[in-house]
């Protein structure tokens, strides 16, 4: 098979799989929801990061990653 041929091959290939990568994105909507369920999410997540930055402000986080315990020879 000649160079070229194989180049144009794999070039195909390429976008073969590029097309197929795009396809399994979600579609996005540029209309912004306002719907029950959309508003009680929003709100959920805010919620969540709120209490999140709460509790790392009060449990702050070690220094050093704990070690792990070592195996007792038997």
């Amino acid at each position: 098979m000649p160079w070229m041929e194989i180049i144009a091959l794999y070039k195909g290939n390429r976008d073969l799989l590029r097309e197929t990568e795009e396809s399994r994105f979600i579609p996005f909507s540029s209309e912004p929801r306002d719907t029950f369920r959309c508003r009680a999410l929003r709100w959920l997540g805010r919620r969540l990061t709120e209490w999140g930055q709460y509790l790392q402000e009060r449990y702050a986080a070690p220094a050093t990653a704990p070690s792990r315990r070592q195996p007792l020879a038997g």
